[in-house]
């Protein structure tokens, strides 16, 4: 499959936007599959353009964008740990599947009073999602209320609005 036929497959799938329909588009993608995707250079050279290194470390790829409607993206992360992510939310729902790797997902909650321990962003998108600022909105108090970890073959779900951060483990699976 090619990635045109990719898109045509989500467009249809998504017509109606739900976690159970994201995660089976998630499970279509095997590393197999993910490579023929993107295997002759006029795709690449179109992902590329609108891939880049995002503030949290990860080089972010980007495969399909018809946000708000959906995104498909791919993250790599460093060969290093990374445990300095800023805690942050997203204005949209997420299923993510992992393919390597693992990380840990911090769920927090955010406070306004007592020892500011953080530093809290918000991502505002511009020009109908082509574009995107990260800016730092205040120091807060983090309290971490939760910690999941997830390896590679894990498939998750996060509503919008959640305050997390994460912590990439450097190990390759």
């Amino acid at each position: 499959m090619e990635l045109e036929d990719f898109e045509i497959l989500c467009d249809t799938l998504l017509v109606n936007n739900s976690e159970l329909k994201r995660i089976s588009i998630l499970e279509l993608l095997a590393n197999e599959q993910l490579l023929s995707l993107i295997k002759n250079e006029k795709i690449l050279h179109k992902i590329s353009r609108k891939s880049y290194i995002h503030n949290n470390g990860f080089i972010k790829i980007v495969l399909i964008d018809k946000r708000p409607h959906y995104a498909i993206r791919l993250h790599i992360w460093p060969n290093t740990e990374i445990n300095n992510a800023s805690a942050h939310n997203h204005p949209w729902d997420i299923t993510v599947k992992i393919i390597s790797g693992e990380y840990e997902w911090i769920n927090c909650s955010i406070y306004n009073l007592g020892n500011k321990n953080a530093l809290l962003y918000n991502c505002i998108y511009y020009n109908n999602y082509n574009s995107h600022k990260i800016i730092f909105l205040k120091n807060v108090k983090l309290n971490q209320d939760e910690i999941i970890s997830y390896k590679k073959g894990d498939i998750f779900d996060y509503s919008k609005n959640i305050y997390h951060t994460i912590k990439k483990i450097n190990k390759i699976t």
